[in-house]
């Protein structure tokens, strides 16, 4: 039966605000360079291609992504001393390690925040309770947990308050985590658990006094996740477009939001599948509102909108 969600107390009532300031890099010399990036089609073909081999990424070629690839890639040609996609090209083809690194890094985009698509917040204590009566049937208190787009830890930190919220005498129950990503400076980010007070906007002042303490006072003030919320998760660097995933014992939990919109479709139905071979049954997934498309595996029921419960 599918679950209805109600409205979780653990999320601030108020919208997000901000404004969107298009990409791009500092006026001057620099400026040239971007002018130039943006008019190379060819490359920037050849380039696209090199990031969906490494990570699965697909930027198709059109205006906008030419615009961000320039963008992006513009700053590290700098550092670099390069001047042109070709001539960066060579560099990448020496499969130096840290080079391609920063060319999946500048690329991959990180925009998350803490409870963001609450709507799966306000349903997920529910679906912690079914877990729960399964794993007391199975005689287990181990709930296993993946983030599989962890980003600058705002989303594992969110799941993991909202475990601890739910679970009745946590203490005896043995929560694991996985928060994974591509991109090694944002894990680098996450694992610090340090967010200014604007980024936690969405983040109620009770679950702010519990979670959080106070590391730096000032006009905007920094806050550090407290040590009790950041111990049950390992942050690690983890490629979707690995084949076959490494993981020994199933998850009951696995959040992959916002992220296979980045894919080809037929990449990105891949990858789902074999984030079904690593689910329990019984397991539920968490997809971004936009990413239904993707899911065509029989071994998934939809049971609220972008959440899927794996019953075979």
């Amino acid at each position: 039966m599918p679950i209805a969600a109600k409205k979780s107390p653990l999320r601030a009532g108020r919208k997000p605000t901000g404004k969107y300031i298009q990409p791009g890099i500092a006026a001057g010399a620099g400026l040239i360079l971007h002018e130039v990036l943006q008019e190379d089609e060819k490359g920037y073909r050849v380039l696209s291609d090199l990031l969906r081999q490494l990570s699965g990424i697909h930027m198709p070629v059109n205006d906008k992504n030419l615009t961000l690839m320039a963008c992006r890639l513009a700053p590290l040609f700098k550092q670099r001393g390069v001047d042109s996609y070709q001539t960066y090209l060579n560099l990448l083809r020496t499969k130096d390690s840290q080079v391609l690194h920063e060319f999946v890094e500048a690329l991959t985009t990180n925009t998350t925040e803490f409870f963001r698509e609450a709507q799966h917040f306000d349903l997920f204590p529910q679906v912690l309770k079914v877990i729960m009566d399964r794993k007391r049937a199975e005689n287990s208190q181990e709930i296993r947990v993946w983030c599989a787009a962890a980003s600058t830890g705002q989303e594992p930190y969110t799941i993991l308050m909202t475990l601890l919220e739910t679970i009745p005498s946590a203490v005896s129950w043995k929560i694991k985590m996985l928060a994974s990503d591509i991109d090694r400076a944002a894990l680098i980010t996450a694992s610090q658990g340090l967010y200014r007070a604007t980024q936690l906007k969405n983040v109620n002042e009770p679950l702010l006094k519990k979670y959080f303490t106070l590391a730096e006072n000032s006009p905007n003030p920094l806050y550090k996740v407290k040590k009790f919320l950041r111990e049950p998760a390992v942050f690690a660097e983890f490629n979707l477009a690995t084949v076959p995933y490494p993981f020994r014992y199933p998850f009951d939990i696995v959040f992959c939001r916002n992220v296979l919109i980045y894919f080809e479709t037929e990449m990105g139905r891949e990858v789902v599948n074999r984030i079904v071979n690593s689910m329990a049954v019984g397991g539920y997934l968490f997809i971004g509102h936009s990413e239904t498309g993707m899911v065509r595996s029989p071994r998934l029921k939809m049971e609220a909108n972008a959440v899927y419960r794996r019953v075979k």
